[in-house]
């Protein structure tokens, strides 16, 4: 799982009073092969309410396609 932590600061210079604001940011990924997407998203669906109004978190596993793997039908897409 590719996991990064890291803070974002920013300090404004300019105005009578210089503000500064920052935030910790936590990002975790990972990539599973296609034969799981069911358990990438059984795993996605039970996490979005444990970080629930967490700011700064971002927690996603998603399987990819690969070579010789079964398409899946795209559906719901809306014209423009």
């Amino acid at each position: 799982m590719d996991i990064e932590l890291y803070s974002e600061n920013v300090c404004q210079l300019f105005g009578e009073q210089p503000k500064f604001t920052g935030k910790n940011v936590l990002r975790a990924e990972k990539e599973l092969p296609s034969s799981e997407a069911a358990k990438a998203e059984s795993f996605n669906e039970k996490v979005k309410p444990i970080i629930e109004g967490i700011s700064g978190v971002s927690i996603k596993v998603v399987s990819k396609l690969g070579a010789g793997d079964m398409y899946k039908t795209i559906s719901n897409v809306m014209p423009f």
